[in-house]
């Protein structure tokens, strides 16, 4: 099944996440991922419906409330899967959706201070301001992905090099090498 890159005629669709995440998470009572999937996913008319939802909901709290990769900051990648992602082991479109990917997680941890909860929410899951505190992350993710994701922001390679060589406080990729390099075509994840 080919799907294509889905657009937004609306001129207000970036905020319009924003709004929508946040009134999930804060109204409605899901968590970080499942609010941030939902707000993207319905400011741009993404595919996926309440599946796609279900999956998002073990990836709260950094998985879990293990403390792991925040929940907002994956809700993110997932938004921005279903608008770039692929059904096809076509490594053009991996590769795309890698740099875009790593992008938003570049970003997020430039403006959140990190990307583990356990870093950024301070204040823990059992106090009583946290949803308060967390909304903070909740927005910032869904404006990352709701930005990467907006027509006309199509990013070429030479883009992606430029952004991810930029000094970011300090902030390394994870893995291996500091650097991103261009994705090996023979590898599967």
């Amino acid at each position: 099944m080919e799907t294509q890159p889905h657009s937004c005629e609306q001129p207000h669709a970036i905020q319009r996440a924003v709004d929508l995440a946040l009134e999930h998470f804060a109204r409605e009572g899901f968590n970080c991922a499942e609010s941030v999937l939902y707000g993207v996913m319905a400011a741009f008319g993404l595919p996926g419906g309440d599946a796609i939802l279900r999956a998002a909901t073990p990836f709260g709290g950094g998985i879990g409330r293990a403390g792991c990769v925040c929940g907002a900051l994956s809700g993110a990648i997932m938004a921005l899967g279903l608008h770039c992602g692929r059904t096809t082991p076509d490594a053009a479109q991996r590769n795309q959706a890698y740099a875009r990917a790593e992008r938003v997680w570049r970003r997020f941890v430039e403006r959140a201070g990190g990307e583990d909860c356990r870093d950024i929410n301070t204040l823990g899951f059992s106090h009583p301001d946290h949803k308060e505190f967390c909304a903070r992350f909740v927005a910032i993710a869904a404006e990352l992905a709701a930005e990467e994701i907006a027509p006309g922001k199509e990013w070429s390679a030479e883009d992606h090099r430029v952004q991810s060589t930029r000094s970011g406080a300090g902030i390394t990729a994870p893995g291996p090498s500091a650097t991103p390099g261009p994705a090996q075509p023979q590898d599967s994840g």
